[in-house]
């Protein structure tokens, strides 16, 4: 039931979609910006005095690179359901090309956000850009084989140390583009983006506090298919830990949103639990 049937459908074309998709996102973006730049190049001769004038975008361009992000997305988030598999490359290569992927779609999306503001665009390409950063703390962990994260400690470690990462970026990118703003108006993109960040940064950190919680109870709630037996492991799930308290905290600082505190909390609370059950594990294992 649930989702694993829609998985076991898909599965024979969901690694060639990927990287349809996330080519055909750029290069949507990247042909209308050139199709403007020829536009604006033919007045240059022809009516000069048009060039005053705001550019022109495709009218459909907002709606299909939306779709399309929106079906790259479900698949970059089926990935951490059931990994995908290359038949040319195995699971290693399947994560990576979920990253490629993911990454070109998030690149055009933003980069259409300079051609037509769209805020679901740009949660969508949060979204991919999450998902593709995360992919590839996946392949970094791993071994020689790459497996369900859900099923995995030292993957879920991987995506802990990824989220908070992504997490305090977007605090920190708040501080960047505050000069994109003039009184209090954006006249940028990024000026737009920038009321943005903490919707960003609040949902990022709400599923790296989800995954610090299954690190913390995983060993009696959940089955897990690692267990940390050595000091090493227990170090890298606490600094995941305390990683991703910094970033909740700097952005409880800089937004003052209770949900951040909020969340602060239980990854602290996590990061206790997290020791006080793993502790006995790692000295026993050694």
């Amino acid at each position: 039931m649930g989702i694993e049937p829609f998985i076991d459908k898909i599965e024979p074309w969901r690694s060639m979609s990927l990287i349809f998709l996330g080519v055909f996102v750029f290069i949507l973006v990247l042909a209308e910006s050139v199709r403007a730049k020829r536009v604006r190049y033919r007045l240059q001769w022809s009516a000069p005095s048009r060039l005053v004038e705001p550019d022109v975008c495709w009218r459909h361009l907002e709606q299909v690179s939306l779709i399309s992000g929106l079906i790259l997305l479900v698949l970059v988030l089926s990935h951490f359901i059931r990994p995908v598999s290359c038949s040319w490359g195995g699971l290693r290569m399947g994560a990576l090309s979920v990253f490629a992927a993911g990454l070109c779609g998030s690149v055009g999306l933003f980069w259409s956000l300079g051609r037509v503001w769209s805020v679901r665009n740009a949660l969508v390409a949060v979204g991919l850009l999450t998902g593709s950063v995360c992919s590839l703390s996946m392949v970094v962990v791993s071994g020689s084989e790459v497996v369900s994260p859900l099923m995995s400690y030292s993957q879920m470690t991987g995506l802990l140390f990824s989220l908070a990462i992504l997490t305090g970026f977007w605090s920190w990118i708040t501080g960047v583009w505050h000069q994109q703003l003039d009184n209090g108006k954006p006249w940028t993109t990024a000026g737009r983006m920038y009321f943005l960040n903490s919707l960003f940064a609040l949902c990022i950190g709400l599923v790296g506090v989800a995954i610090a919680l299954r690190l913390a109870f995983g060993p009696r709630l959940l089955e897990i298919s690692e267990t940390p037996s050595s000091r090493g492991l227990v170090i890298s799930g606490l600094l995941g830990h305390l990683l991703l308290l910094v970033a909740l905290a700097r952005c409880f600082r800089q937004w003052k949103r209770i949900w951040f505190g909020l969340l602060s909390i239980l990854v602290l609370a996590s990061g206790v639990v997290f020791v006080i059950t793993r502790t006995g594990s790692a000295v026993s294992g050694g």
